[in-house]
């Protein structure tokens, strides 16, 4: 669909003209590409859009490096991210679950996307979406943090215990994790009580 213009009158003259500059070479170049290469000159562009806070502009840009290349996972993953910037909290976990549908392997979407919906209170999806990898990858902090943060929450505290020693062998100076799981211990100690 037509890329708008935007308005670039409240921006210094100096970011004014790269940003004209670039929307001039992207319109020239635009009619010789196709596919792929098309998809990824409107992702440049929306970023550069982000990049001096034109986020509307920005969104358009990457909403039409979706349409063109709908197999690539990285504009819904930015869609994503935009609309979680925007507190579009919805409309981010549909766009970051339809990232990690077309690139389950890319971590940050599915960090992402995690983290969301423990935010949403969706603890049995947060569980699906990062468990697998936090299995398959006993490397990944950041993953065996997430399990054990959900499973917190879900008051299995045993669980909890586990992941958050499993995250800690990965990062041992992650102080944030000794003191998640010595509230999990506590939280054991408490349950028996």
């Amino acid at each position: 669909k037509p890329l708008a213009e935007p308005d670039l009158s409240a921006l210094p003259a100096e970011t004014r003209a790269v940003l004209v500059a670039a929307r001039k070479d992207f319109d020239a170049a635009r009619a010789n590409m196709v596919g792929l290469y098309l998809a990824e000159a409107y992702a440049q562009l929306g970023a550069m859009y982000a990049r001096y806070g034109l986020l509307e502009a920005a969104r358009g840009a990457l909403e039409n490096a979706q349409a063109v290349a709908p197999e690539d996972g990285r504009f819904p993953y930015l869609l994503g991210v935009f609309a979680l910037q925007s507190g579009k909290l919805p409309l981010a976990r549909d766009q970051l679950k339809q990232a990690l549908a077309l690139d389950d392997n890319y971590l940050p979407i599915r960090y992402r996307l995690t983290t969301l919906l423990i935010e949403l209170g969706d603890l049995p999806g947060a569980r699906r979406s990062i468990e697998p990898t936090a299995k398959a990858r006993p490397e990944l902090a950041p993953a065996a943090a997430m399990l054990g943060e959900i499973s917190l929450r879900e008051k299995r505290y045993a669980d909890a215990e586990r992941w958050f020693a499993q995250a800690l062998k990965a990062d041992p100076k992650a102080t944030v994790l000794h003191a998640r799981r010595a509230e999990a211990l506590a939280a054991q100690g408490n349950a028996a009580a």
